[in-house]
């Protein structure tokens, strides 16, 4: 038998997976444990796994195993959390700043997006409030096992001693991760970040049926300029220097499918002229303008590109063409957009 969890590196993710764990030893007895990211890592444990049973979990799998899951619609869980929730437990439990959480999310949100509304997955979330029998009730229904009275009790006494069937999930999560309390939409960032962040995690919020917003910006305070990849943009971006990237980032992650982002610049001060390239970046270029910049003005544009692979981050680069010995260039937030089923419909 094979248990396969996709979800993000989350507390009530981290509870599952240990609670799945427990599970399976009560259940089946000997089994192997696997985490992994790609279709070849998938097989290479299969080959070499030392029982007939094995859970899976990963948090970033490549589109080679979405799709492996896609095909075969073998039942696997499909684990969710508020975004907000997630960011906060990264930022307590590993020191991650909220820029490196909400990448990390990022990269969990779009790389499993696709199997979130599959009827092969039974989805639960933390914010079901579930009970601690209605998690080993759903869960063994979908994967076809089954549970003597005494193994749940056993399992429920592992995993909240003292607790019942009738217990809440969320104290069992928090018996065992006592750092993992909800903090709902209430982050412990300065208030100056808190637009950029609350804009970026409402795009990574799950519908009903377990599907993603197809339209949603991005902020600009999520690009990053001459202080580095951990650093926020400061604006106005300076253009005086050589020929050089002045812009770059997010490093966020989209889902498989065709997009559209609509860019706009507003220019200032460039009496001497210049010409920029603005360019989508995938791991290549995949959609590439070259245009002179005007003394001021605003400018805006809109680019199409394919995501094939969504572990691969993406890029939006402002590359200047030529040196220069004045200006200033801002960029407003960028508009997202999936357009992946108006590309398939008939003209």
């Amino acid at each position: 038998m094979l248990i396969a969890t996709f979800g993000p590196s989350s507390a009530f993710v981290q509870w599952c997976v240990h609670a799945l764990n427990t599970l399976a030893a009560t259940a089946l007895g000997e089994f192997d444990y696997i985490s992994v990211s790609t279709i070849q890592d998938f097989k290479t444990a299969l080959a070499s796994r030392q029982s007939k049973h094995v859970l899976m979990y990963t948090d970033c799998p490549d589109q080679g195993l979405v799709d492996a899951f896609q095909k075969s619609q073998i039942p696997f869980l499909a684990l969710d959390e508020d975004p907000a929730d997630i960011t906060g437990f990264l930022m307590r439990d590993r020191g991650f700043t909220w820029l490196q959480a909400v990448r990390l999310l990022s990269l969990s949100f779009a790389t499993t997006a696709g199997l979130f509304g599959s009827p092969a997955a039974l989805r639960l979330s933390r914010h079901h409030r579930l009970t601690m029998g209605d998690f080993l009730d759903q869960v063994t229904l979908h994967m076809g096992l089954e549970l003597q009275p005494e193994q749940v009790d056993s399992i429920i006494q592992i995993l909240l001693p003292g607790g019942d069937v009738g217990s809440g999930l969320e104290d069992a999560i928090l018996h065992h991760l006592p750092n993992a309390k909800p903090i709902g939409h209430r982050l412990d960032i300065p208030d100056a970040d808190r637009p950029v962040v609350d804009m970026m995690l409402a795009s990574m919020r799950y519908t009903k049926d377990g599907g993603v917003l197809q339209e949603f910006n991005w902020s600009s305070g999520l690009f990053v300029g001459k202080d580095g990849f951990d650093h926020p943009l400061t604006q106005p971006v300076d253009m005086t220097g050589p020929a050089r990237c002045i812009v770059y980032g997010p490093y966020l992650h989209l889902p498989v499918g065709l997009w559209e982002v609509s860019l706009t610049m507003e220019i200032a001060e460039n009496f001497s002229g210049n010409s920029i390239d603005v360019d989508i970046f995938h791991g290549t270029v995949l959609h590439l303008e070259t245009f002179k910049l005007p003394k001021s003005g605003l400018l805006g544009l809109t680019l199409k590109f394919p995501i094939s692979e969504s572990r691969e981050p993406v890029q939006i680069r402002i590359i200047m063409r030529e040196g220069a010995i004045e200006g200033k260039l801002w960029i407003g937030d960028i508009g997202i957009r999936n357009i992946t089923q108006q590309a398939l419909s008939p003209a």
